[in-house]
């Protein structure tokens, strides 16, 4: 099995008027399956670049990008989205649920963008929901839900297709101290039991607390951190 990211001397760099600004240097890592990995560094420093590229959303201007075997780099932009909704996952810092879906439809959506919406879906959806605590709000609204609540759908939403890969940007930011922990655990948790790779962007040390690794960008380039 390859491992569930690897990215070889990737760079990022963007034209501002007559200069160019590079964002990533020469960032190489393996991501081990089933590892949890956490992202620092301050505001601007390229952290959201980073998992832009790894999503497939940015293409990177060096360097090579392959997610679960998959070199993303040598896609075009269709195969790339077409990717991105089988093997991704997503967890946002403000839940991005649709509000006009229930929570049970927000959550078979990946389902339904890769054709597995059916009866197995919906069992696997109800399941989930039971797991992330909400087991009888399949039917409420997304604004029925406190953020917690929310979070927890939206973790239960990037977990329901199998993804390779979790992406989490901030996924406790918008969360006051004691539901941050809640919804992290919870993340934690599923991720680990269902054997899925986890890359977290955040400024919290709980977040932190629960990586099997660290990383920082630092003038571009991407650095270990001890735990």
């Amino acid at each position: 099995m390859p491992p569930a990211l690897e990215l070889r001397k990737v760079g990022k760099a963007y034209r501002e008027g007559e200069a160019e600004r590079v964002v990533l240097r020469d960032v190489s890592v393996t991501i081990a399956r089933g590892e949890i990995v956490v992202l620092v560094g301050r505001s601007g420093s390229g952290k959201s670049t980073l998992l832009n590229v790894i999503a497939g959303i940015d293409r990177p201007s060096a360097g090579t990008v392959v997610v679960d075997g998959t070199d993303l780099t040598a896609l075009d932009e269709q195969a790339r989205t077409r990717f991105r909704r089988r093997h991704i996952g997503f967890v946002f810092q403000f839940y991005n649920l649709i509000p006009l879906l229930t929570v049970e439809e927000n959550l078979l959506l990946p389902l339904d963008l890769n054709n597995r919406a059916d009866a197995k879906g919906t069992a696997r959806a109800r399941e989930l929901l039971e797991r992330v605590g909400l087991g009888g709000r399949g039917d409420s609204h997304p604004e029925r839900l406190s953020g917690g609540e929310q979070q927890r759908v939206a973790i239960a939403r990037a977990l329901i297709h199998d993804p390779a890969l979790i992406l989490a940007d901030e996924p406790t930011g918008n969360l006051d101290a004691e539901t941050a922990a809640s919804v992290l655990d919870l993340l934690d948790t599923l991720a680990r039991e269902a054997g899925r790779t986890v890359l977290m962007v955040t400024h919290s040390r709980e977040v932190v607390g629960v990586a099997d690794r660290i990383f920082a960008i630092q003038r571009g380039a991407l650095v270990e951190r001890p735990r």
